[in-house]
């Protein structure tokens, strides 16, 4: 299983170092939910099947996953 390092982004959600979509974004996620859950910042699906995680690392691998997905596809979803 990967490792991933974050650092603090500017609208307080959390940079995941070691994740790269093909249009040049790194993976991003975030608990500034009212729910306090994570969740990953860039996720294309909608909002209501959009999945929330308990641990931030759990966040990290999933969006590790999705950004893999989007390369195999060819697809460009996330460009921030």
């Amino acid at each position: 299983m990967p490792r991933f390092t974050h650092s603090r982004w500017r609208h307080g959600g959390w940079y995941v170092h070691g994740i790269l979509y093909p249009g040049g974004a790194i993976g991003c996620v975030s608990r500034n939910y009212a729910d306090r859950r994570w969740r990953i910042v860039c996720d294309p699906r909608p909002l209501k099947v959009r999945p929330t995680f308990r641990r931030r690392g759990d966040a990290a691998l999933a969006e590790w996953r999705l950004a893999d997905a989007e390369r195999q596809s060819g697809a460009v979803f996330c460009t921030h």
